[in-house]
């Protein structure tokens, strides 16, 4: 037995008829040891040295230049460190690092991908030990969607990542919105992307198995939705939508125009089919003015046709207010430690009581105020957190909310760039389970009743929409997903999420934006309920989407 991608072990049975053991990566055939410790590692060592380098530079350059003692006591060092222009230096190289490395990492390891591991072709996997090599680099180079941590610096969706995918090798069209999660594979060549694709966060594409690599094609007016996985061969063909959790099957071709969700043993479950005559795609109506063309995204109206019935920022302009705030958010973290630096030696009574003192006691007191230093930083952040909520944000409201026609879009996308601090600082991760994580989601507009547990496990992501979420007494809701917006083919949308006293959802389950978890009803592992139905009170539900599996009354 071999579970699928996207299940649990609540489905052990029904998927047995397909293996899916060629798809776990960890089982793919790698190079020998010398290649990965002769070769390889060296070279991701280098890449890693050559993208600090101007961070150590700019160290090299405090060092050498900056007059200093030939023999210096540890009170010496701290004097010498201790000057504004050195402390500038400080925080310019930890900026420099979040948002200088990141480029040239970036820039190195497409000079890699184009000299070193070249273009992957389809077929049967090469089983020589330099064709494992350059699957295996390739992966340990970008083992994620954040395309070496530059995708949250350029902006997550707009043109800038389609010439890095490009840059990459795969084909990519236009206009396409990406997600803010990145989108992971490892053989970019073999990767083709339509115009105007709408994709969601979380998903995956997967361009080779443990015996061979095939293209994933979607084509234009596509809609990939959040955490779906297409396996090697899989065709997306035009207009075709891919709701929450689709498994694209090994060589599987999703209509034109047809409306698929999840994966129920293995298997994507058909929600409607469209007849050829009901097709608006860019293929059969050429004659379509583009902006009249049903395919075209409100996020491409407002974004890059500049339809939108208010400022819409330009898209080439997303990476200067990116990187200006992570800038600033760098320096802040590394303000901490000099902010303890400037305080102990102010409770001290300067630089001559610090040379009374031994090194142990000095540094006693500097763990002392770092502590509450970065005590007080993470606490601020948290309030940061929320006063951008509402001055950003403000109340949402149920409601339809397309690109060019409310700027909701543009201002939630501004303030999760905002709400970033919060990741630098991650004081929600100590209050997982807590009394203090309800008082912070109350906080930021939610309707939570007494006894109530959220995420002790933590969540990915946690609610999104926090005033559209009712979680009456003695709710429990694990690391599952609590979303309150659909964006179906660009279409975005706002809905109330309701959980009703006693109801529980487990681990990776969802309710989806306009449904109803009634009184005492459970969601297990893997579960979807779709917008607008409503789980039973009493009752037990699994899958994706979700069917009853008993009734507790």
């Amino acid at each position: 037995t071999s579970l699928s991608p996207l299940s649990s072990s609540h489905e052990l049975t029904g998927s047995d008829q397909i293996d899916f053991r060629p798809f776990c990566r960890v089982a793919f055939p790698g190079p020998n040891w010398m290649f990965k410790w002769l070769i390889g590692n060296p070279i991701l060592t280098l890449v890693y040295a050559i993208s600090q380098a101007p961070s150590i530079l700019l160290l090299f350059f405090v060092v050498n230049t900056f007059p200093h003692k030939s023999s210096m006591t540890w009170q010496d060092s701290l004097d010498w460190f201790l000057q504004p222009k050195r402390l500038a230096v400080y925080m310019a190289i930890r900026a420099i690092r979040k948002c200088v490395s990141p480029f040239i990492k970036l820039f190195l390891v497409i000079l890699i991908k184009k000299v070193i591991i070249g273009k992957f072709h389809e077929g049967p996997r090469n089983s020589s030990q330099f064709n494992l090599f350059r699957h295996w680099l390739m992966h340990k180079l970008i083992p994620d969607g954040e395309l070496c941590g530059t995708k949250e610096l350029l902006g997550s969706h707009y043109e800038f990542i389609s010439m890095i995918y490009r840059a990459l090798g795969a084909k990519i069209g236009k206009r396409v919105y990406w997600p803010g999660s990145g989108v992971p594979m490892v053989e970019y060549d073999l990767f083709e992307c339509g115009d105007d694709v709408v994709w969601g966060s979380r998903s995956i594409v997967m361009l080779a198995d443990q015996f061979e690599a095939k293209k994933v094609i979607i084509e234009n007016g596509g809609n990939v939705s959040d955490r779906c996985v297409l396996l090697p061969g899989s065709i997306v063909r035009e207009g075709a939508v891919l709701g929450s959790g689709t498994i694209g099957l090994k060589n599987f071709v999703f209509p034109p125009g047809s409306k698929w969700l999840g994966s129920m043993n293995g298997r994507a479950t058909l929600l409607e089919q469209k007849n050829r005559d009901e097709r608006y795609w860019l293929t059969e109506n050429l004659n379509t003015p583009l902006l009249e063309r049903l395919d075209i995204s409100p996020f491409s109206k407002a974004v890059y046709f500049r339809q939108a019935n208010f400022y819409a920022i330009h898209w080439w302009l997303h990476p200067f207010i990116n990187m200006s705030w992570y800038t600033l958010v760098a320096i802040v973290r590394s303000g901490r430690l000099v902010a303890a630096w400037c305080l102990t030696d102010l409770s001290l009574g300067g630089k001559t009581k610090r040379h009374d003192l031994n090194f142990f006691e000095y540094f006693g007191w500097l763990f002392l105020f770092y502590t509450g230093v970065n005590v007080a930083t993470y606490i601020l952040t948290l309030f940061l957190d929320i006063a951008f909520k509402w001055l950003i944000i403000g109340k949402r409201k149920p409601g339809q909310y397309p690109w060019h026609k409310n700027s909701y879009c543009q201002r939630w996308k501004l303030y999760l760039l905002f709400q970033g601090i919060r990741s630098t600082f991650p004081t929600l991760t100590f209050f997982q389970g807590t009394q203090f994580l309800v008082w912070y989601f109350r906080a930021m507009g939610a309707t939570i009743g007494s006894d109530v547990c959220l995420y002790p496990t933590g969540a990915d992501p946690m609610m999104t929409e926090p005033e559209l979420v009712t979680l009456s007494d003695r709710v429990a809701v694990d690391d599952a997903i609590l979303v309150a917006h659909v964006n179906t083919q660009g279409a975005f949308g706002l809905d109330w999420v309701v959980l009703e006293p006693d109801s529980c959802m487990r681990k990776f389950s969802r309710l989806m934006a306009g449904a109803t978890l009634e009184y005492d009803s459970k969601l297990l592992e893997h579960t979807l309920v779709l917008p607008g139905d409503r789980a039973d009170a009493g009752t037990v539900w699994q899958g994706w989407p979700s069917h009853l599996v008993m009734r507790s009354l």
